[in-house]
């Protein structure tokens, strides 16, 4: 199968995938899956997930807002975005905002995850 390379370009951050096998975006026209060689193509993003397929492995990125561009002389994909996160990231955010809450407060709270990526903060009794 062959690959192309993706660009996640935010004010603040930057991040390069190369070997990158399939990419499945949700774009404000509907979700997509970009291969390589893919048309030519551009549309605008809101809040989503990005899911990178390289060899064995699948990356998850949070995407804040955007747009997207696929050129398919260069067979690249670049993704413009107000900001963007994967998954540890988020964890370690979360994390981190839990032992804020506990340090300053009487109770003790945690935080609950459901299986579509929502979160919650319950009060341990």
């Amino acid at each position: 199968m062959e690959i192309f390379s993706i660009e996640i370009i935010s004010p603040t951050k930057f991040k390069v995938f190369k070997d990158v096998l399939s990419c499945q975006i949700d774009t404000n026209e509907g979700q997509i899956q970009i291969f390589s060689n893919h048309t030519n193509f551009c549309s605008s993003i809101n809040l989503g997930e990005i899911s990178i397929q390289q060899n064995n492995e699948e990356i998850s990125i949070h995407i804040y807002g955007g747009s997207v561009n696929f050129d398919n002389e260069l067979n690249h994909f670049k993704i413009f975005c107000l900001d963007f996160n994967d998954e540890k990231e988020i964890f370690n955010s979360i994390e981190e905002i839990s032992k804020i809450i506990n340090k300053d407060s009487e109770s003790s709270f945690h935080f609950l995850f459901s299986e579509d990526n929502k979160i919650a903060l319950e009060k341990i009794q």
